[in-house]
């Protein structure tokens, strides 16, 4: 088994959420969003989120990792919701994009 560790996590940028789909709002079972909820001290709870419409209803400080599937290899990034909505109202939607 391995086990990625934060280290291995990019960080989101405009590239990322321009270039990786995520503005298509497809359903995406093979790669769907982690959303990491704090529910304590020391609980976090995992959602598996599977299309962007419904990532930008959780708080703005929830914390996102996402996998963005390459052709040779995937890259795995991290952002939080609020970034995701920053970028949106910054860039409007291109032609073909949902949000």
């Amino acid at each position: 088994m391995s086990v990625t560790t934060n280290k291995n996590f990019r960080k989101a940028n405009r590239h990322f959420f321009e270039e990786s789909g995520i503005r298509l709002c497809r359903t995406e079972r093979h790669h769907p969003f982690l959303v990491l909820n704090r529910t304590g001290e020391s609980t976090t709870n995992i959602d598996v989120v599977d299309n962007t419409m419904d990532l930008i209803k959780y708080p703005a400080r929830t914390r996102v990792l996402t996998q963005w599937r390459g052709n040779r290899r995937s890259d795995y990034y991290k952002f939080t919701v609020g970034e995701l909505r920053q970028h949106l109202r910054a860039h409007p939607a291109k032609s073909g994009q949902r949000i």
